[in-house]
């Protein structure tokens, strides 16, 4: 589970000094967001020859607008974070960025993304949590055929096309009113996390016990009231997040899911003796009946 939530997290890369543009804002590896001198208008910035040629840029808590249009001068890049600002659209610029591998957009006033996002074939990973209510997803992004990994909430629907990315391993789709998984979740074999946290999802379809690398479910605050025994088909299962379910009874065996160390299940219907049997499915099993500290 720590592998994977490293992954699916973590702030992986930043954009290292260099003269002109970017140079200016002081971004390195070693400064943290707080410090950052940062201009208040990038606009009327020259761009360098060393800014094109960067393959990493970090944007995120720069009280921006828009994305700097300097930005979609930068063929080589492959990293963009722009989280944490108060952007409100994406130009379609964005598709000249044909290199794009990952794009995090998290925390801004979007309410959608432009069409030209699916002409970016090689993006692998896209976050858009926490944008503007009813944010929708364009029918483009189906084209995106190496996503792994997605990152999305406030959805004003859950198109049926997320559940159609062959190459996903992460997939986090949270506070958007889902009420259905649909059985087409089986078809995503290299699925290892999957979150639909803040749902209305009140079962899980029989196909989601079927993926062989799941290692994460996590689907608190849904409906849920009781497992299917196929959970136990979960055999790499290390994290298991139950809390804030009418859930009454788990379906948990011993030797069954030998590998599950985080157990969270707060605000929920099982009994007593259920809670105190956990414990005895792995001695390294945590067992979280509080959410405090917890994140």
């Amino acid at each position: 589970m720590k592998k994977v939530l490293l992954v699916a997290f973590s702030a992986l890369f930043c954009v290292k000094s260099t003269s002109g543009l970017f140079a200016q804002m002081g971004e390195s590896q070693t400064k943290t967001k707080e410090n950052v001198p940062v201009p208040p208008d990038l606009s009327s910035k020259l761009i360098d020859e060393k800014a094109v040629s960067l393959t990493h840029l970090t944007l995120s808590y720069k009280n921006l607008n828009s994305v700097p249009e300097q930005v979609y001068l930068m063929k080589n890049l492959i990293f963009l974070d722009i989280s944490h600002n108060n952007i409100q659209s994406i130009s379609p610029r964005i598709s000249e960025l044909q290199n794009l591998e990952a794009l995090y957009i998290n925390n801004n006033q979007l309410t959608a993304l432009p069409p030209e996002i699916g002409k970016l074939t090689k993006l692998k990973i896209i976050t858009i949590e926490n944008n503007g209510k009813s944010f929708r997803l364009p029918v483009e992004l189906a084209n995106l055929k190496n996503l792994n990994q997605l990152h999305v909430s406030h959805l004003a629907d859950v198109p049926s096309f997320i559940w159609n990315f062959p190459e996903m391993k992460i997939l986090r789709i949270w506070y958007s009113d889902l009420k259905e998984v649909p059985a087409q979740i089986g078809q995503m074999r290299k699925l290892e996390y999957f979150c639909i946290r803040n749902n209305s999802v009140t079962e899980l379809p029989d196909e989601i016990f079927q993926l062989p690398l799941l290692e994460s479910l996590s689907l608190g605050d849904n409906k849920i009231t009781q497992l299917s025994p196929l959970v136990n088909r979960l055999r790499n299962l290390t994290g298991l997040g139950i809390y804030g379910n009418p859930v009454e009874n788990l379906n948990l065996k011993k030797s069954s899911v030998k590998k599950l160390t985080h157990l969270s299940i707060w605000n929920t219907r099982l009994n007593e003796s259920e809670l105190g049997s956990f414990k005895k499915i792995n001695p390294a099993l945590n067992v979280y009946i509080t959410g405090e500290g917890i994140h």
